[in-house]
């Protein structure tokens, strides 16, 4: 049984903290100019309109089955048991946030889970960390990408 030398929750959160720091206190590296940028000025076939009600029902159809929830304790099979419904209560919220660009802070958040490594478990660093996404979040995903490659046939 794994034991912790620490009492408190401070104790405790500060030693696992440590290990995480380093991979998730990412900067954005500076964007560098790349090659030849040369015809730059047309403009390309690009569909930005936001999804269709219909394609908000199909990618809701297309979620995962058995996924664990993320920090909004959303399960995909709620969202699944009935798309038309899940559909028409997120069809204003990602037509706006399509329209403005704006994603909701809580989507950009994620439940960090440790999960054990072999060896030595009273070590932090026998321990790795996997973050499960916002419910959400994932759903945006999967409205995004069908939308994007109807667009790239287009062209």
């Amino acid at each position: 049984m794994y034991f912790l030398s620490f009492f408190t929750s401070e104790e405790q959160l500060g030693r696992w903290t440590e290990p995480f720091k380093a991979v998730l206190d990412r900067t954005q590296p500076e964007p560098t100019p790349t090659g030849d940028v040369s015809g730059s000025d047309k403009l390309l076939d690009i569909e930005t309109t936001p999804p269709s009600f219909a394609e908000i029902v199909t990618a809701v159809k297309q979620l995962k089955n058995g996924k664990a929830p993320g920090i909004d304790n959303i399960h995909m099979d709620m969202l699944k048991a009935d798309a038309p419904t899940t559909a028409t209560l997120l069809y204003p919220l990602l037509t706006r946030i399509w329209e403005t660009g704006l994603v909701p802070a809580e989507w950009k958040q994620g439940l960090l889970v440790k999960v054990p490594k072999k060896g030595d478990l009273s070590q932090c660093d026998n321990w790795r960390g996997i973050t499960t996404p916002v419910c959400r979040q994932s759903f945006s995903k999967d409205i995004a990408q069908p939308h994007t490659e109807k667009s790239s046939t287009h062209s």
